[in-house]
């Protein structure tokens, strides 16, 4: 005897019997999608078919660092399975062809993140990690994102004591030379932050300087070299600060750069002229480091500059370079110009000599990135500017600072070195020889 009545049979022949093979039918086509898409995204994409960059992994490669490389051929035998090399190869091949990575990575963050602000409610923090376990913060009242601040260590405070000490022996022994260190704002020690006030003893900008000040104080200190922090006074200055700097990335814009650039040119007894107009450049929306370190889809404008140097021409990497262009920025496409924009339209140029006659000293300018927008400002004031990156986690040369200045085709009157804190104190340990001098 059937336990089915004749009713529930009757019933499963019918519509309801239709709509639950629709329905497999459906989840079947969904999930034979979802195995085989980074298949079908691989092949079709070899065949030439220009897809559009959000179906592909071609935009998660700006957020997770990059597409592996990776060669199954060579791992298709029996020892690259036994040493699972080609299992590898093959999860990299997927992962480099999986569709629409990128948003998969967004919408993972923002669920993460809608959470957060959902219990944040009974807190009412002024900012909350952009995902759980992230070292990155969201903070909603400047619509800011930051990186939590790393302790101040005995051995950061020895290095920017390191710093100041050698380059004071240094200074000392040039004293035609003058020198002028500018501390930006920048990583760990960005300015109107609400996260050092959470961390026990962070590296902030006011610390810093307090390390600096205190280290000035011990030994006296040359006439030929000054330390210079950036000038923003207070609450009143805090919505000029944050449109100095992007708020989705580590480096100031270019209205920051010029600002620096008046400072500085103070500082040398340089003559001043006028920065140019700063503007935002209308469409093209930049989504910094910051941004897609914290998973988050967010973008601001990216500001361009015009100013008297915009015809100035030169030599760089066997090429002429007209400054006013920017044609790795130009040139390059809309997705690479969302995600580096910074680092395409104020490239470095490293080893070149900008000359422009605006001024009668020779000026050196060793920095990391934040060199990269300086360099399209401090000329105006000299009589040529030379661009090093001395102080660039990149750097990997062993020149001396004294090499340095005498592989240089005129005579250096000043040296001026620009970068955020931590690349300042860490040249004392990634170099330590820098500053040796005969």
């Amino acid at each position: 005897m059937s336990l089915v009545s004749p009713e529930y049979k009757s019933n499963d022949t019918g519509f309801t019997g239709v709509a639950m093979k629709s329905r497999n039918l459906i989840f079947a086509v969904i999930v034979c999608i979802f195995l085989l898409g980074p298949f079908g995204v691989f092949v079709i994409g070899s065949g030439g078919v220009d897809l559009p960059s959000w179906l592909t992994a071609e935009d998660s490669a700006y957020l997770t660092g990059g597409l592996v490389e990776t060669n199954i051929e060579e791992s298709l035998n029996l020892d690259g399975y036994a040493s699972k090399t080609l299992q590898s190869a093959l999860e990299n091949k997927i992962g480099n062809n999986i569709p629409v990575k990128a948003q998969v990575i967004y919408m993972n963050g923002a669920l993460q993140r809608q959470c957060i602000e959902a219990s944040n409610a009974l807190f009412n923090w002024e900012s909350y990690p952009a995902f759980f376990g992230s070292a990155y913060c969201y903070i909603p009242r400047q619509d800011r994102i930051l990186p939590i601040p790393q302790r101040m260590t005995q051995e950061t405070e020895q290095a920017f004591q390191n710093y100041i000490k050698h380059l004071d022996e240094f200074s000392k022994a040039h004293p035609d030379i003058d020198f002028v260190t500018y501390f930006a704002p920048g990583w760990d020690t960005a300015l109107y932050s609400p996260l050092n006030d959470l961390t026990c003893e962070s590296i902030s900008y006011a610390k810093v300087q307090e390390i600096v000040d205190s280290a000035l104080e011990d030994k006296g200190g040359s006439t030929n070299s000054k330390y210079l922090f950036a000038q923003y006074n207070g609450d009143q200055d805090e919505a000029k600060y944050l449109a100095d700097y992007y708020r989705f990335d580590h480096h100031w814009n270019n209205r920051g750069a010029a600002r620096a650039y008046y400072q500085i040119a103070e500082s040398l007894n340089l003559p001043q002229r006028d920065a140019g107009y700063c503007f935002d450049i209308a469409g093209e929306p930049y989504s910094g480091a910051y941004a897609r370190s914290a998973s988050m889809n967010v973008a601001e404008p990216f500001v361009g500059v015009s100013n008297g140097l915009d015809s100035t021409i030169v030599d760089y990497r066997n090429h002429e370079w007209i400054m006013g262009e920017h044609v790795r920025y130009f040139d390059a496409g809309s997705l690479e110009r969302h995600y580096n924009a910074y680092t395409l339209y104020s490239e470095t140029l490293e080893g070149a000599t900008i000359k422009t006659g605006n001024g009668d000293k020779n000026v050196l300018l060793l920095s990391d990135s934040y060199g990269g927008a300086l360099q399209y400002f401090l000329p105006l004031s000299c009589n040529s500017l030379v661009q090093g990156i001395s102080l660039s986690m990149g750097d990997t040369s062993s020149d001396t600072l004294e090499q340095i200045l005498a592989n240089c085709d005129a005579d250096i009157d000043a040296v001026v070195f620009v970068a955020h804190s931590s690349n300042i104190s860490g040249l004392s340990r990634r170099k330590p020889d820098f500053f040796a001098f005969e």
